[in-house]
């Protein structure tokens, strides 16, 4: 048999309530303090790899600098690594995303935090 005859998986995406209950779950952790501090930034990764449609790597390095409000759009670089086929691409703001950065936006810190590890 050949691996093109398998067949593939049907991806399943969460409704929006679903989502919300996921992003909601990850907030509160194991429901500690100190705990919901430490899962705020994985729930703001989700939400921002949601909302704008960019792989883990992608997602993780965008900059401040990347992004645009004034004329709507997110700048795709990749940082380091690149995107999948090395190439940046400029994505809409919808207005999901644009409040998504609204909020995590930190006047004290212009980058976002990033994962460690």
């Amino acid at each position: 048999m050949d691996g093109r005859d398998l067949p593939r998986p049907q991806t399943q995406l969460p409704t929006r309530e679903q989502f919300k209950k996921l992003v909601e779950t990850i907030r509160q952790s194991d429901g500690r303090a100190d705990s919901q501090k430490k899962a705020a930034p994985g729930a703001d990764l989700v939400e921002l790899l949601a909302y704008s449609g960019c792989r883990l790597n992608e997602g993780i390095s965008i900059t401040w600098a990347d992004v645009d409000f004034t004329k709507g759009a997110l700048t795709v670089t990749g940082g380091e690594k690149g995107t999948k086929n090395h190439e940046s691409r400029v994505i809409p703001l919808t207005d999901a995303l644009r409040s998504h950065l609204l909020r995590i936006r930190n006047p004290a810190n212009p980058r976002p935090s990033r994962p460690t590890g």
